[in-house]
């Protein structure tokens, strides 16, 4: 392994001084996330993704099984690793480099939504047409509701949901219910879970605030924007030590050339 790589996997690994090691886990999940948009009163389905997050120390391992990519945080030193299952090549990105993609990508959908709504009209006679119409309206109200004041309110509802016991909380923004989500109260989330939130809640507050608000772990949760829902779900979760060698490189992983 060359000296960049053997330098950054001495970063990656690094527990840092945030917090005792005795306070974290390791924690490992699958996850679903599944998008419907709705027209006419009928839901039509727009896909799901696949991801397994693996949690250990101050890093963060995200597999997209969708996309032949992982991708390693590491909390302590604020960097990123994304390696292609594909060419074996990895690339280093500092948090702020992420913090600056993601504006511009929302930038860019902010842009570009009169025009995305201007051909949807011109094809509301056809299924695609009104869906990319229903698209965009969903869209306008994710904008609109970015920004607004969160909060998540307990309500009576339970369910048992592999094997934990759940509580349904709403989530609102401003004066908007746009979630839902079940939480397992008995799972308290440890400062590495919590490192792990806060950083998808810079990515990305709308869809990411309730992990830190929950009074636990949570295992299922619906987003709603107008025609618009978004379904996530923890299919697995395991409490089980995670061996170091997860969390390295694969042999042969080479950086990307620029």
């Amino acid at each position: 392994m060359n000296k960049v790589a053997k330098f950054f996997l001495a970063a990656l690994l690094a527990t840092g001084a945030s917090y005792p090691d005795r306070l974290r886990a390791d924690l490992a999940w699958t996850e679903q996330l599944t998008t419907l948009v709705t027209v006419d009163g009928q839901p039509t389905f727009q896909g799901a993704v696949h991801t397994r997050v693996a949690l250990k120390g101050n890093t963060a391992k995200i597999e997209d099984r969708d996309q032949a990519g992982v991708r390693y945080y590491n909390f302590a030193n604020r960097h990123a690793v994304f390696f292609s299952l594909k060419t074996k090549t990895f690339m280093t990105v500092p948090f702020r480099g992420l913090l600056e993609q993601a504006r511009a990508a929302e930038a860019g959908i902010r842009a570009s939504l009169d025009d995305s709504e201007a051909a949807a009209d011109r094809n509301l006679n056809l299924d695609s047409g009104r869906i990319s119409k229903a698209q965009v309206q969903g869209q306008r109200k994710r904008f609109a509701l970015e920004g607004q004041p969160f909060r998540l309110e307990a309500t009576r509802e339970t369910m048992t949901r592999l094997g934990h016991p759940c509580r349904k909380y709403r989530g609102y923004a401003g004066s908007d219910n746009y979630l839902e989500v079940w939480v397992a109260e008995d799972l308290k989330p440890d400062p590495g879970f919590r490192q792990y939130a806060e950083s998808l809640v810079e990515l990305d507050p709308l869809g990411s605030q309730h992990l830190l608000a929950a009074p636990g772990f949570p295992l299922q949760a619906a987003f709603h924007f107008g025609p618009v829902e978004v379904d996530w779900e923890v299919l697995s979760l395991s409490l089980a030590n995670l061996p170091l060698e997860e969390f390295l490189l694969p042999p042969g992983a080479q950086p990307a050339l620029p």
